[in-house]
């Protein structure tokens, strides 16, 4: 089932609802979906910056393409989680966000 999260931004008083998938949970309609929204564990910031350690990975092979005369972007979804971590989906059907990364 899928319920609503609120993500706090680091350096705001400002709150992201997130859609999580989860086993239990109640629905919720919409249009109260952020007086319902359980709190997330963690912030948004932090989610996205536990994923920084792959990118320089990533711009390394957007590089080996670069050098082939070759053109490539690299997509991938992200998805949340609902203690507060952020991670690549199997498909970016399930993803919060696509990621694209795009050779310069």
């Amino acid at each position: 089932m899928k319920e609503i999260y609120k993500y706090p931004l680091k350096n705001s008083s400002e709150t992201v609802l997130v859609e999580i998938e989860t086993e239990g949970g109640q629905m919720v309609k919409a249009s109260r979906a952020r007086d319902k929204a359980k709190a997330a564990t963690g912030n948004l910031d932090d989610a996205f910056i536990k994923l920084q350690p792959m990118i320089p990975a990533l711009a390394e092979a957007l590089k080996s393409f670069a050098s082939s005369g070759e053109n490539a972007d690299i997509a991938f979804g992200v998805k949340l989680t609902n203690d507060g971590d952020a991670l690549v989906t199997s498909g970016q059907n399930e993803a919060n966000f696509i990621v694209t990364i795009q050779q310069s």
